[in-house]
């Protein structure tokens, strides 16, 4: 992103020169239009941008002022600051983040709450890639069985590329061995045999090892398919303890986090080659690099979930499902994601269970939009149930179909209220293109 220049901030000037004369001459806002400049796209991790103006719209569309009142500005994620009153701001993004997450800024005039507005800010890590993506032609492998790994990265501009760089760190979670072939190619070997701790799956992590902002992982089956187990569903590394029910593991009985986190202990890693040749022990054990936490900014993890910028939603369950030939498969996403980031899977249709924390909150509708938060509405895309918990807490499942190319799917929540004004919640969802063909 490049920084506000001084001719940004003479155009701004200029426009808000411009808004003041024009109101006399126009109606009341009826909502309220967050702006950039035409350059700023997205954020660095502890960037700011300098010029961020909040403007008044009429029932006409025409560009009006605020006759006196200053707009309250609030941002989910990093700062928001006022610099020029009352339309300008500055907005400053957390230092460290987790990977790509979106801050949604937004605005409502204090006198007349319902006059809103909202923009959603992208804050990608530094450099080419914004995460990373492992593949692989099968999620089951057999024991004894042996797969390749292919490593891509995703560009800022939504592009899936090769990676062919020595400088991202790619290691195994569970059993087997895992063999570095050439640069953004690896080679995973299952055991014989399950393992002392008879775990049914591992878990292969790429990170970059100068940003752990930027990384992916991929889960593979070991062994034959086990019966009652739904197709597609995340495999365990985990063993079944004592005293616990069948198929739980103690990650389903530890506290979700909202960031990524660490991976755990490795039991085998593979590395690209150092810059001056040097090659790597293969299958030799690297404890994982500690990935910092998110910004002290964004909103943490609670027992029970993720809190969602705004703290007015607990998201408490993340489900994906996806058609095969034998009907549908469900999976549980054990890793929740970091508040305000977007939802991604590629499967065809994604559940997510929030718990409202408001308890002024009387019911919720839901709209869906292609692309953009302001982007075109897509009726057919969301469903949205509501119910109360036993805790009498009112609780909504949003079911939802992201577009098959990948295009992001923004799902606005409208919490209605039996006296006050409305708020608004917004959830971004994408389904992951399917791998190309090799």
């Amino acid at each position: 992103m490049r920084r506000s220049t001084g001719t940004g901030t003479v155009l701004a000037a200029a426009a808000i020169v411009l808004l003041v004369a024009a109101t006399s001459r126009a109606g009341a806002p009826t909502r309220l239009a967050i702006e950039l400049p035409p350059d700023v796209t997205f954020v660095e991790p502890g960037g700011r941008v300098d010029v961020v103006q909040v403007v008044g719209i009429d029932a006409d569309g025409r560009r009006v002022g605020f006759a006196g009142a200053t707009p309250v500005v609030t941002v989910s994620v990093g700062r928001i600051e006022s610099v020029a009153p009352p339309y300008r701001f500055a907005f400053t993004a957390p230092p460290k983040i987790d990977g790509p997450l979106s801050a949604l800024i937004e605005a409502h005039l204090p006198d007349a709450p319902e006059v809103r507005g909202t923009l959603r800010l992208d804050v990608w890590p530094r450099g080419p890639y914004v995460r990373l993506r492992l593949d692989a032609a099968t999620e089951r492998v057999a024991w004894g069985g042996i797969v390749e790994v292919g490593l891509r990265g995703e560009t800022r501009d939504g592009r899936v590329v090769p990676v062919a760089d020595r400088r991202v760190k790619v290691t195994l979670r569970g059993p087997g061995k895992l063999e570095f072939l050439r640069l953004g190619r690896y080679r995973y070997a299952a055991p014989q045999t399950p393992d002392a701790a008879g775990r049914s799956g591992v878990t292969l992590h790429a990170v970059v090892a100068s940003d752990a902002a930027v990384h992916g992982k991929l889960p593979l089956w070991l062994g034959p398919r086990a019966s009652g187990r739904a197709a597609g569903e995340r495999p365990s590394t985990e063993k079944v303890g004592a005293g616990r029910p069948p198929g739980s593991s103690p990650t389903s009985e530890r506290t979700p986090r909202g960031t990524a986190g660490t991976a755990g202990r490795d039991d085998g890693a593979a590395q690209e080659p150092a810059p001056h040749g040097e090659q790597p022990a293969i299958g030799t054990t690297k404890p994982p690099e500690k990935r910092p936490e998110a910004g002290d900014e964004a909103p943490r993890s609670t027992r029970n979930g993720v809190a969602w910028p705004g703290g007015r939603l607990l998201l408490t369950a993340w489900r994906v499902h996806a058609l095969s030939q034998e009907g549908e498969t469900s999976r549980r996403v054990r890793r929740l994601p970091q508040a305000g980031a977007e939802f991604v899977a590629r499967e065809a249709l994604q559940r997510l269970r929030f718990v409202v924390l408001d308890d002024t909150v009387t019911g919720v509708t839901a709209v869906a939009r292609r692309g953009a938060a302001d982007g075109d509405v897509d009726e057919q895309a969301t469903d949205l149930k509501l119910k109360r918990n036993k805790a009498g807490k009112l609780t909504l499942v949003l079911e939802s179909r992201p577009p098959e190319d990948g295009t992001p799917l923004y799902v606005t929540l409208r919490l209605e209220r039996a006296a006050g004004a409305p708020s608004r919640d917004v959830v971004v969802l994408r389904r992951r293109t399917s791998k190309p063909r090799r």
